[in-house]
């Protein structure tokens, strides 16, 4: 027996929508290839759905792994409210972030900086100093470094210790869907877990807004933004130690589709269900016989069930609401 050797299936926005209008009778043998306006319209059509079915949306059991990252925040002595996306007005939030260290002291005025390893630091980059009043210091690197010297667009405002934390990223993270995971990250990489507050709580906090209570943040509350914006992330406390960072494991959007050679951000499972949803939402745009789109329906039921049962994180419990009064039962 002969197998291809090939274990990846690849589609694009164009297969989709030319199954999606086969399937509702759009196309056929003799018409294979939909006009511009049913590809506008389709493509449309199958971002909204993308849309909906991004983070749990869909329903999935257990968490999309596929759509699952992580990204840094970087904190301020000065406030505890912070804005986290890849849009203007972002705080620090590190998609790549690299740490290290100063390996000599630096002068307050100083425009240049030696560290341990320059290892990932690159032109361009967003570099941040710890200063030797607790405080840190943001801002560009200026061409590449030269041994493990790094030069910095704008001078030191004030001196750094030898030993003083380092932090550097290339690209702001996106913005998360979901939170799924908090940890408040020293130094050492080692992790202490936050609690993710709901809103009556982190509103019933007296001390959230008093820089002189600050300290270790033990909890956070995420308010999602709009698409071109960001989210906000609310500690519970002013942090002091800025060599701490919160670390994030999220889940982000599903990437749209722009081209017609554009793959879905889906995994293989997903291609069939999609296919079937945008022959049901095509479908009833052009007045699709009843009986037809029941069959659509079906379909889409059956290959949308065996979809959320894979990629999904396994756990001996799962909660759904119930379909009558909203309510979560094990």
């Amino acid at each position: 027996m002969a197998t291809s050797g090939n274990y990846i299936l690849t589609v694009t926005r164009d297969d989709i929508i030319a199954e999606a209008l086969t399937i509702v009778g759009v196309l056929s043998e003799g018409y294979p290839t939909p006009n511009g306006y049913q590809s506008e319209k389709a493509q449309f059509k199958l971002n909204l759905i993308t849309a909906q079915w991004a983070g749990l949306g869909d329903g999935a059991r257990g968490m999309k792994l596929w759509k699952r990252t992580r990204a840094d925040l970087l904190l301020s002595g000065t406030k505890s409210i912070y804005s986290i996306g890849p849009n203007a007005g972002s705080d620090q939030w590190a998609a790549d972030l690299l740490t290290t260290t100063l390996s000599a002291a630096a002068a307050g005025g100083a425009t240049s900086i030696t560290v341990t390893t320059v290892t990932g630091i690159v032109s361009g980059a967003y570099i941040g100093v710890g200063l030797a009043n607790g405080s840190l210091y943001w801002t560009t690197v200026s061409g590449a470094p030269a041994g493990n010297v790094v030069t910095l667009l704008a001078a030191l405002p004030s001196a750094a210790n030898s030993g003083g934390m380092i932090f550097s990223y290339t690209t702001l993270a996106q913005q998360p869907m979901q939170i799924l995971a908090a940890t408040l990250r020293d130094n050492t990489n080692t992790d202490t877990p936050l609690r993710m507050n709901a809103l009556e709580t982190y509103e019933s906090l007296p001390t959230k807004a008093n820089p002189n209570s600050g300290g270790d943040p033990t909890g956070i509350y995420f308010e999602r933004g709009l698409g071109i914006g960001n989210a906000t992330l609310y500690l519970d406390n002013y942090p002091i130690d800025l060599t701490k960072r919160v670390h994030l494991t999220f889940l982000v959007p599903s990437q749209t589709f722009v081209s017609g050679t554009d793959n879905p951000d889906y995994p293989a499972e997903w291609f069939r269900p999609l296919a079937y949803q945008l022959a049901l939402d095509t479908g009833v745009t052009l007045g699709t016989p009843g009986e037809v789109m029941a069959g659509i329906k079906i379909l889409r039921d059956e290959s949308l069930a065996l979809a959320q049962n894979q990629n999904a994180e396994e756990t001996d419990y799962y909660f759904e609401p119930n379909r009558e009064d909203g309510r979560f039962y094990r």
